[in-house]
């Protein structure tokens, strides 16, 4: 058991020794990946029973975090939303990214490649693509998240095609994506490279 008392210098001086050392803490405390935890728990939940049945209780119960830091880190159900989405958007215009580079010299199958990788293989990010779609349609805020990820990808085919060109392309993906993964029929590549060879001849 730690002692503690006082103890006097020559120069009258009274310190206490003993004493342990106060270190803050609070819900972060030596966990500074935390509140990224809580933003991919907060994807899983929407992934798997959408927004409109994500709370804070379900977002711990998958994250293993208590409530009370989930609020500690975000206002609101509402910020941990929009944090999560914004990292969404910016992973999937980074994929483009990606693909794209791949494709520098044939770019119009870069667009294609897209397109069948997202259908084929990106079912999470399809998921919580279409739910910031709803989202975007009801609230202003979700809208402007929405914007800045059309604004990037657009960035990424103006790089490889003239701008109205590259918008095309951008509306055109978004389109053959949603067809693509909400059909019943298998996924048609051909028709998607027709589509897309079309409006970039």
């Amino acid at each position: 058991m730690r002692c503690v008392g006082t103890t006097s210098s020559g120069d009258g001086t009274v310190r206490t020794v003993g004493a342990p050392r106060s270190t803050p803490r609070g819900p972060g405390y030596a966990d500074p990946d935390r509140p990224q935890r809580i933003v991919d728990a907060a994807l899983q939940v929407v992934g798997r029973v959408g927004v409109g049945r994500t709370t804070h209780r379900a977002i711990s119960a998958q994250s293993g975090i208590p409530l009370g830091s989930l609020t500690y880190h975000y206002d609101s159900l509402d910020d941990l939303l929009k944090t999560a989405f914004s990292q969404v958007a910016d992973r999937i215009a980074a994929r483009f990214q990606r693909t794209m580079a791949r494709y520098a010299e044939d770019p119009r199958e870069g667009v294609v490649a897209i397109i069948d990788e997202f259908v084929d293989e990106q079912h999470e990010d399809l998921v919580l693509s279409l739910e910031l779609y709803v989202l975007a349609a009801r609230d202003q805020r979700y809208r402007e998240i929405m914007e800045r990820w059309q604004h990037a990808a657009a960035a990424v085919f103006a790089a490889h095609f003239d701008a109205v060109t590259a918008r095309m392309v951008d509306a055109l993906l978004e389109g053959l994506i949603i067809h693509g993964a909400l059909s019943t029929e298998p996924h048609d590549r051909e028709f998607v490279r027709t589509a897309v060879y079309r409006i970039t001849s």
